[in-house]
């Protein structure tokens, strides 16, 4: 699952956040506090992909048609 923070949150044309995303707002409001523990937080990002950049990698043409034949 991909976190990111509300203020780089993108959301796709019709207002609802990309799949498999949540803010890190959403997920703090369903955190619990625990005294002396320390958490870490994760977080990975990468560059913007076009679709005419992700189409000509074989890997994501493969994830893409799993991920179509799979619904």
């Amino acid at each position: 699952m991909c976190l990111t923070s509300s203020s780089s949150n993108k959301s796709s044309s019709n207002g609802t956040p990309p799949r498999n995303m949540r803010s890190l707002d959403d997920l703090y409001e369903v955190t619990n506090h625990i005294d002396h523990v320390t958490l870490y937080c994760h977080l990975t990002t990468s560059d913007t992909v076009v679709f005419e950049e992700a189409i000509k990698d074989i890997k994501w043409r493969i994830a893409m048609d799993e991920e179509i034949a799979s619904n």
